[in-house]
């Protein structure tokens, strides 16, 4: 059965804002993370065309920023899109994702 936005997400916010053990934090890290998600993989041209490099990708400098296993808060990815109607223009934008625990 294909993912129905009206009915699908509503639900999947609802069970995001009800996990117990979440802090609120690490719910609104959780949705944006999942929306980011739907809107790269419902995007062919940002994993084909204008897909990010290793190079596009920054990890945290600060050790405090990195967990006991080795693995980062966060990461940024730098995705590239085309300015459009108004120019052509390779326009750039940072998406900072954090890692879900």
């Amino acid at each position: 059965m294909p993912f129905d936005f009206v009915k699908d997400l509503p639900v999947l916010h609802a069970a995001t804002k009800s996990m117990p053990n979440w802090g609120d934090d690490k719910k609104i890290k959780a949705w944006t993370m999942f929306l980011f998600s739907i809107c790269v993989f419902g995007r062919a041209s940002d994993v084909t065309t204008y897909c990010p490099l290793l190079s596009s990708i920054n990890l945290p400098e600060s050790a405090h920023q990195w967990d006991a296993d080795g693995y980062p808060d966060w990461l940024e990815v730098t995705m590239l899109y085309v300015h459009a109607p108004l120019t052509l223009k390779l326009c750039t934008y940072i998406i900072r994702l954090y890692i879900h625990r």
